[in-house]
């Protein structure tokens, strides 16, 4: 007997096969989908990080650098009492810029503690003679 046909030499084979897709499934749907959302999600976890507002100075995790800047916007918004523990710390890890010494005086000064102003001032001078912040800040304090 001789076998013509695609069917008939090859039982439970379809010449045509099934269109539907295998994305067309319920649970390959679900599994894609949750891809989309969990992918993106992971990502903004592990590529995000804090800002650091006043309200989280005292995290110790702080470096040099926020700490200078954290310093910096708060006295640009005029908030000296916060600054000022925002400067000590600065200082307390080791910070040695001559901008921020004259900040710091700059600060002291504007909270009435012009007397401890004076020799951040000098020291700021002391560090970097061609600052201007520096010597702006040291002229105000003691004028020639």
């Amino acid at each position: 007997m001789n076998k013509k046909t695609f069917s008939e030499q090859y039982p439970g084979y379809e010449l045509i096969p099934d269109k539907s897709s295998r994305w067309t499934k319920p649970a390959s749907l679900i599994a894609v989908l949750a891809l989309l959302i969990a992918i993106p999600y992971f990502l903004m976890r592990t590529l995000s990080y804090n800002v650091p507002t006043p309200a989280t100075v005292g995290d110790q995790r702080f470096t040099l650098p926020t700490l200078k800047q954290v310093a910096l916007n708060q006295s640009a918004q005029k908030d000296y009492r916060s600054a000022l523990v925002s400067f000590d710390k600065y200082f307390a890890l080791g910070g040695q810029e001559a901008d921020m010494m004259a900040m710091y005086a700059y600060v002291l000064s504007e909270v009435g503690r012009k007397d401890e102003a004076i020799p951040w001032s000098r020291k700021a001078v002391a560090k970097d003679p061609k600052s201007k912040a520096a010597n702006m800040i040291h002229e105000a304090l003691e004028p020639r």
